[in-house]
């Protein structure tokens, strides 16, 4: 896995699959995961949006359309990620 330490990224497109950002700045970055291992650590982003591709899309997607008929499910994957659940949202 590669390590970037301390840097500051303005505006860029950072696949952060496969990588180790630690103690970096993102500002205004587009950051692309794959599902393959990340590590943040310590990291200010601001302002940046995330995109998913490859298996992490795949998951997702997955999720949705399991999610968007059974709100019990939903409610347990979010207890499970230790997400809020919303009240009367998904029933």
């Amino acid at each position: 896995m590669d390590t970037i330490v301390g840097r500051r990224f303005e505006g860029a497109r950072l696949v952060v699959s496969g990588v180790r950002l630690e103690r970096c700045v993102l500002v205004d970055c587009e950051l692309v995961f794959d599902g393959r291992s990340t590590q943040l650590i310590d990291n200010t982003l601001e302002r940046c949006r995330w995109l998913l591709e490859g298996a992490a899309a795949a998951t997702i997607n997955l999720l949705a359309t399991l999610c968007r008929d059974d709100t019990a499910l939903a409610d347990a994957i979010a207890r499970e990620l230790g997400l809020p659940v919303p009240t009367g949202l998904l029933h």
